[in-house]
């Protein structure tokens, strides 16, 4: 369920003149589900794409080795950015393409950081950013409604829009941005 303060952040996101293409694999996914079930969701969301088995990760991207990177989520980000200007005959700047990557806890014992990486290509800007969570301090469900508060927050910023929810980092957690250009 998604509390007002965070269906408002989502309805600012909705009142933009802007539409939305997200390819994104990992956490985060809560985001997707706030995007779409909120009012206004069909004038602003192209299309989300969620390749999640590292089979669909591998056909989609060519590349055999980690995801979790910052370039895998620019690349999904330029990916939805193209796909999203072929679909539309809108200008391109109202077009934001939505990339991410993420690893968080799960059900099997994984060496890496649970950490998210976004990307977010315009017509005129490209924004990274990395959230690092602290392992074995959150459930994963918890985990993921955070990464999910992150990705809003990116998409919000880029918009130039206030960001009003407090992220609840712990201790050593922090959002590095880590391009803009």
């Amino acid at each position: 369920m998604i509390d007002k303060l965070l269906e408002n952040q989502i309805i600012k996101i909705h009142n933009a003149d802007v539409s939305i293409g997200i390819v994104a694999t990992g956490g985060g996914m809560q985001s997707i589900s706030w995007l779409l079930s909120t009012p206004g969701a069909s004038k602003t969301m192209l299309f989300v794409d969620v390749p999640y088995s590292k089979s669909a990760l591998h056909k989609l991207t060519g590349e055999k080795n980690s995801f979790l990177n910052i370039e895998t989520a620019y690349n999904f980000a330029q990916n939805a950015y193209q796909r999203g200007s072929n679909l539309l005959d809108t200008p391109k700047e109202n077009i934001l393409g939505i990339g991410w990557s993420s690893a968080l806890t799960t059900n099997r014992i994984r060496k890496g950081k649970n950490i998210c990486y976004v990307a977010i290509c315009t017509n005129t800007k490209e924004i990274g950013a990395r959230l690092e969570l602290k392992k074995d301090a959150r459930t994963r469900w918890e985990e993921d409604f955070l990464v999910s508060q992150f990705i809003i927050m990116q998409i919000t910023q880029v918009l130039g829009l206030s960001f009003e929810i407090d992220l609840k980092l712990l201790p050593d957690e922090d959002v590095v941005d880590l391009y803009v250009r």
